[in-house]
């Protein structure tokens, strides 16, 4: 039976790619051309809304296929099937002319756009910034959130001195940081990645004091019983404990400071795919503005599957 469905879903697989084909007209595809663009989605060579529709629904159709097929992907499959609806019911809008092209643009548009982007060479250097500016300050939050977080937990009386400080500090957004951060580190890197340190400090230095509190005090008295050190009784005893909820933190973390990012490049920087949206919003640029975003977006879901992954492996 399974087999016969499989072949079912090939069958209509080519038979889409085929009809994808003849209604783009394409050509076989020269040397040195790359994937997109042999089906189309290139500088001045736009693709026919109803194909991009079409092809939306018969990938739908094959994903709730392959949902029937097997269990273990359908978190996975239900996801991509939902985000599909909403891309074929935007383009539709967009095709009947119930949504303005300027205010959103069609997904065909934004293809073509982010394409011309890619090819042009135009993005990489965007990446790039951005990656390492997160990564930058991610690290730094990290080796400077954990290691605080540790220290304070242990001196409760240090604790209590420092909580309403630190209460009054993480209730300022990040963003709010911009014009003092530009004063005192000047333009460039420097203020975007304190401003992005910022967001993803507090969460991790929060959650390690806390999942320190919560740890058993009997942990610590069998290291103290071994003839264990203060030194053994957090390293052995209080910070295996507390890792998961430490890990949380790193998890919340890296989400605000993800969001901020795109906020933090807006200023005082001259690259990153948040200045180039700023630029593309200056030239009312909409299908730039979206393609940036949709980059972010994935760059963000690329890099938490990541984390999760390491998490994973670090838990158990």
């Amino acid at each position: 039976m399974r087999r016969r469905v499989a072949s079912l879903l090939l069958a209509w697989l080519l038979l889409e790619i085929g009809l994808v084909t003849l209604a783009l007209g394409a050509a076989p595809a020269r040397s040195g051309d790359s994937l997109i663009e042999a089906v189309g989605f290139v500088r001045g060579r736009e693709v026919s809304p109803p194909v991009f529709m079409l092809g939306v629904a018969a990938l739908g159709l094959l994903l709730q296929a392959v949902r029937f097929l097997g269990r273990k992907g359908q978190p996975l499959v239900r996801g991509m099937t939902t985000l599909l609806i909403f891309l074929f019911l935007w383009e539709l809008a967009v095709w009947l002319g119930l949504v303005t092209t300027i205010l959103l643009p069609a997904p065909t548009v934004v293809l073509q756009r982010l394409d011309a982007l890619w090819q042009s060479g135009y993005l990489y250097w965007h990446l790039f910034s951005t990656l390492r500016r997160f990564l930058l300050s991610f690290g730094l939050a990290v080796a400077t959130a954990f290691p605080l977080g540790v220290l304070v937990a242990n001196f409760p009386r240090a604790f209590a001195l420092l909580d309403p400080v630190i209460t009054f500090l993480r209730m300022i957004p990040s963003p709010a940081w911009a014009p003092l951060a530009i004063l005192w580190l000047g333009l460039g890197d420097p203020p975007a990645i304190f401003i992005v340190w910022l967001a993803i400090f507090f969460p991790i230095f929060l959650n390690t004091i806390r999942g320190i509190h919560d740890a058993l005090p009997i942990y610590r008295e069998v290291i103290r019983t071994l003839g264990g050190s203060r030194w053994d009784e957090i390293v052995k005893a209080t910070v295996p404990v507390a890792l998961p909820v430490v890990l949380t933190g790193v998890r919340v973390g890296f989400g605000f400071g993800w969001v901020v990012l795109a906020a933090a490049e807006l200023i005082a920087v001259d690259s990153g795919l948040g200045w180039l949206i700023q630029v593309a919003y200056t030239q009312v640029d909409s299908p730039a503005v979206l393609a940036a975003m949709t980059l972010i977006c994935w760059m963000g879901v690329v890099l938490d599957a990541g984390l999760r992954q390491l998490e994973r492996l670090i838990v158990w």
